[in-house]
């Protein structure tokens, strides 16, 4: 009976040794879906290819390679009737940059047709009149003639009952292998998570309160959300403003430029704003750029969307460009040393244990 004892408590330690590291294993796979991404830096880039905005935030996004960088572009108010080279050139080298590529299209408040010709009737929408092509026809040319990485819908409806024509044009997008963002410019119901990969839950002069960004994405747990403010002086701006909002936006822009058009330049504080960004990580679950919105509203205050009033009717020379979803990476070398210690201090205490209690069975035994 000794002899039998004592065999059994010979495998106690390794078998110990042995559930410890499958268990910290399936803890190590867990904590990794989890795992924290940074911020990334929305840039409405409303300038031509070959103006030095272009160059300047490529320039800043290789210096910075851990910050997730969205450009929109928007040749003429959409695609555009033909393909521009400059256009062509311009995005390969944000791409190749890191920059994720977004291409415009307007909706006009869930009203622009899917496909073929129509008419502007809405007063907020822009220009009035006929247009001839629908919301899928921008899509489709951005995939024939455009390296973008996904569509940027601007005029994006907020009310009740709205959010099945977002739903179709991110099944197309999706389809044909594009992410969609959304920018209604506050928050909408939460019928409208989902609809598209991100939501813009804010554009207005100013910056936000943590308060109406906190109702804004209450009910898109594990969603992508993003912000955009213009006219915020650099005295606004801190690493503490950027890490409070980082709590419930995934994507940020914030420029010191004011309308008519706050994103013909890149704000002056540029550097700053990126070297905020690199310091801060999201809370949000999701990494990849993909996901709806909901909330209550957090306004506009009677901004539509600072792009509503001039995206549509911008030129050839002018381009108008949004958020996209770039360069998103893990801040994992904190998690690795966690993932370290976790192990250490988890097969140490197994250990311990096994060797109680082989102690304790050897006491028994020669007591037996």
């Amino acid at each position: 009976m000794w002899a039998v004892r004592k065999q059994s408590s010979r495998w106690l330690v390794p078998i110990a040794i042995i559930f410890v590291f499958l268990s910290t294993s399936i803890l190590s796979s867990q904590r990794v879906s989890y795992a924290a991404a940074p911020t990334g830096y929305v840039v409405p880039l409303y300038t031509y290819p070959t103006d030095g905005t272009w160059t300047t935030l490529i320039s800043e996004a290789d210096a910075n390679p851990t910050v997730p960088i969205v450009a929109i572009i928007n040749p003429d108010s959409g695609p555009g009737a033909a393909p521009d080279a400059n256009y062509v050139n311009g995005i390969e080298n944000l791409r190749a940059a890191g920059i994720t590529v977004l291409g415009y299209v307007w909706t006009c408040y869930g009203t622009r047709t899917l496909t073929g010709p129509g008419t502007i009737t809405n007063p907020n929408c822009g220009v009035q009149g006929d247009y001839s092509t629908g919301a899928e026809d921008d899509i489709n040319s951005y995939h024939s003639w455009y390296n973008v990485n996904g569509i940027f819908l601007d005029q994006m409806n907020s009310a009740p009952g709205g959010a099945s024509y977002y739903s179709t044009l991110t099944s197309y997008a999706n389809s044909l292998g594009y992410t969609t963002w959304g920018n209604p410019g506050t928050s909408v119901p939460s019928s409208y998570i989902g609809s598209v990969d991100v939501l813009n839950i804010y554009e207005n002069s100013g910056l936000p309160s943590t308060t109406a960004l906190a109702a804004a994405t209450s009910n898109g747990v594990g969603s992508d959300f993003s912000m955009i403010a213009y006219n915020v002086p650099g005295s606004d701006l801190s690493q503490s403003v950027i890490s409070d909002f980082s709590h419930y936006v995934n994507w940020i822009s914030i420029t010191d430029a004011n309308l008519p058009n706050p994103y013909d330049v890149l704000p002056t504080y540029l550097k700053s704003l990126i070297t905020y960004l690199a310091s801060t990580t999201t809370s949000s679950e999701s990494t990849n750029g993909i996901t709806g919105a909901g909330g209550v509203n957090a306004g506009e205050s009677g901004v539509q969307s600072a792009c509503q009033s001039y995206c549509v009717s911008t030129t050839t020379s002018q381009a108008t460009t949004s958020p996209g979803a770039a360069k998103t990476v893990e801040f994992a070398t904190s998690m690795v040393v966690g993932e370290i210690f976790a192990h250490v201090y988890l097969f140490f205490t197994a250990l311990a244990v096994a060797l109680l209690i082989t102690a304790a069975e050897v006491i028994y035994v020669q007591k037996w």
